[in-house]
């Protein structure tokens, strides 16, 4: 039994993979297929490059972006503070004179160009180093699973830490493929030890992730032969790459503790236990590799295929165990101690994802090497139809007062028009010599463009007038308060598809 499972399952990541048919894939050929999977993340990227800036992405330039550089490293008073990315978006805005927020509301892809350049660098990464550790078939495999997931793109240009997190877990898992494959130099220690640090002080929530790396890497030096004998010395790889992965969790406990303080992190209701029913902790992998699946569900036949082929002794491949156990322990690991939820915040293991996908379909389906240009199409023909179908679902959501905020559906993504509301309602306004009036708003985010519109100033010279523009979202609908019984409603414009909606209305005669 133990030697059939050594046979069928290794507990390491996965090494180099023979081609199949020959060497179709030349350099000069990886290199034009690699450029071709990143066009085609460019292009499709574009889709929410110019998306007006919302809610938490406002709350991040006004707090820790645009302020001194001193405060974007210490100010921890909310977990809004993605230090990492916010510094390197600080130091950007510096370079290229932007200093007021109001700059950014008139022209938002000046700030979205950053994580949108960080999208495209995890890609390219992502795909070199699958060819260089792994194989090019492969690495043609996993960047095409990679750039037809639809959180590639909901998350792609959102001025937040979560591209730059997807960015810097992949370019660790790379030094680690590439390390375990030639364990020669000191660059890529470094590099593992810089990415453990700088992706955990970015988004704390990433120890799950990184407690999980440690344990398998763990599992692998105790594994491995006379792993007594490997714990003794410090010239073995693997042991050397578990000291990296520690000396970067240190870094971030000294970064913490140091410069943050501990009563700020205190303050933080994300590093305390929250209590959560079993069922949906339960239930949270299984909703999380859901929503990374999205509509491809035909890529779980490799899956299931694969688990067949093992299970009947069919398969001469030899399937990592590493892979699997880091998608799913840092699940296992939240439930031990779980905080607050946040879906999005598992978004950093896409890379994972892409990996496991591709680990399961090049053995199950070795015909896959002469047919892969029809196997990304059916790819990319899924998550486009998928971007369409997500506006169209979201816009239907804003028309029955449904606000989402996951890892796949997220309200901001469409019909989300701040900017362009309240220059409508300004028109409106001057229009019709109306009044303007705020019903609940709450904190979505429209407080800050109302800082730089003249909306109070026409509210005021309009405050004895009879008409007036009544401005709600999605939550506060007209038509659902009492004020429909005070007024009739004159004029509402084409309002069902967006957040933030606008009414003229005025007293009964």
């Amino acid at each position: 039994m133990i030697d059939f499972f050594r046979q069928k399952f290794s507990i390491d990541l996965p090494g180099p993979l023979p081609e199949p048919g020959g060497s179709f894939f030349t350099p000069a050929r990886q290199a034009l297929i690699g450029w071709l999977l990143l066009l085609f993340a460019a292009m499709t990227n574009t889709h929410y490059l110019f998306n007006q800036l919302w809610q938490d992405e406002l709350y991040t330039l006004d707090q820790f972006v645009l302020v001194p550089l001193r405060t974007t490293l210490q100010d921890y008073h909310v977990p809004n503070n993605h230090i990492v990315f916010n510094f390197v978006a600080n130091v950007y805005c510096r370079l290229i004179g932007v200093t007021e927020l109001p700059t950014l509301l008139e022209q938002p892809v000046l700030i979205r160009l950053l994580p949108y350049a960080c999208t495209l660098c995890t890609v390219w990464v992502f795909y070199k180093g699958c060819c260089r550790s792994i194989g090019p078939f492969f690495a043609l495999v996993a960047t095409a699973c990679l750039v037809t997931s639809i959180q590639l793109y909901t998350f792609g240009a959102q001025v937040r830490g979560y591209p730059l997190q997807m960015l810097l877990v992949t370019i660790q898992l790379m030094s680690l493929l590439a390390y375990k494959r030639s364990p020669r130099g000191w660059i890529r220690p470094v590099i593992i030890v810089l990415t453990g640090a700088l992706l955990l002080i970015n988004l704390p929530s990433s120890l799950f992730y990184t407690a999980s790396l440690l344990i398998l890497q763990a599992v692998v030096i105790l594994g491995g032969r006379r792993p007594w004998r490997q714990l003794l010395s410090l010239q073995n790889n693997e042991w050397r790459i578990w000291i990296c992965l520690l000396a970067g969790f240190i870094l971030f406990c000294l970064y913490f503790l140091l410069l943050i303080g501990r009563a700020q992190v205190e303050n933080d209701p994300y590093f305390y236990h929250a209590r959560h029913p079993l069922s949906l902790l339960l239930k949270q992998p299984f909703i999380v590799f859901r929503d990374l699946l999205d509509w491809r569900y035909y890529l779980l036949l490799p899956l299931v295929l694969s688990l067949f082929l093992v299970g009947s002794g069919r398969s001469r491949q030899t399937y990592s165990l590493f892979l699997a156990g880091l998608f799913l322990l840092p699940f296992g690991l939240f439930m031990l101690y779980p905080p607050e939820i946040v879906p999005r915040t598992w978004s950093a293991l896409l890379p994972v994802f892409a990996l496991l996908i591709a680990h399961a379909c090049v053995p199950v389906f070795p015909w896959l090497y002469r047919r892969w240009p029809a196997f990304i199409t059916l790819l990319a023909l899924t998550v486009l139809l998928s971007l369409y179908c997500l506006n169209r679902k979201l816009e239907k959501d804003n028309g029955r007062r449904v606000v989402t905020l996951e890892l796949r559906d997220q309200y901001h993504l469409a019909g989300y028009h701040p900017r362009s509301l309240l220059d409508t309602v300004i028109a409106v306004s001057q229009r019709n010599n109306a009044a303007i009036r705020l019903c609940k708003i709450g904190d979505e985010g429209l407080k800050y463009y109302l800082r730089y519109w003249p909306v109070d100033s026409i509210a005021h010279a309009n405050q004895g007038a009879r008409a007036t523009v009544l401005i709600a979202n999605t939550h506060d609908c007209y038509l659902d308060s009492t004020l429909h019984k005070h007024y009739t409603l004159l004029d509402s414009g084409d309002n069902a598809a967006n957040y933030y909606k606008w009414y003229l209305v005025e007293p009964p005669r």
